[in-house]
C-alpha cells in the first residue's frame, strides 16, 4: 500500500460525528511525548492524537531516511475521579535509502 493511500485511510478514520463535554479543566497528554499527572474524571471519554514526519540526510553514510508516525491515545475515567484506563496506539513507518559509492585510486 502506498504512503498516500495510508494517509488518506487514516484521515478518513479520524472524520466522524463527535460529541463533546465541557469542563473547566482539560487534562491532555501528547501521545508518545508526555503523560499528565491527572486523570480525565469519572465516566469521561477522551481521544487524543498526534503525527510526526521526519526527513534526515546523513552525508557521512550517504543515506536518506524518511519517517512517519501516528499516535492515538484513548482515555476513559472509571470508578473514581483519580482512576482511568488508557489505550495507546502507534503506527510507525521508516524508510532508508543508502547510496554507497566505492572510490578506488
Amino acid at each position: 500500500m502506498r504512503l498516500s493511500n495510508i494517509i488518506v485511510l487514516i484521515s478518513l478514520l479520524y472524520i466522524s460525528n463527535t460529541y463533546s463535554q465541557y469542563t473547566d479543566i482539560i487534562n491532555s497528554n501528547r501521545p508518545g511525548a508526555s503523560k499528565s499527572a491527572f486523570a480525565v474524571g469519572e465516566k469521561v471519554k477522551q481521544i487524543e492524537g498526534g503525527t510526526l514526519y521526519s526527513i534526515q540526510k546523513n552525508d557521512v553514510s550517504n543515506s536518506n531516511t524518511n519517517g512517519l508516525k501516528f499516535n492515538t491515545e484513548g482515555r476513559y475515567g472509571i470508578g473514581a475521579e483519580e482512576l482511568e484506563l488508557n489505550l495507546d496506539l502507534t503506527f510507525s513507518s521508516l524508510s532508508t535509502k543508502n547510496s554507497i559509492v566505492n572510490e578506488t585510486s
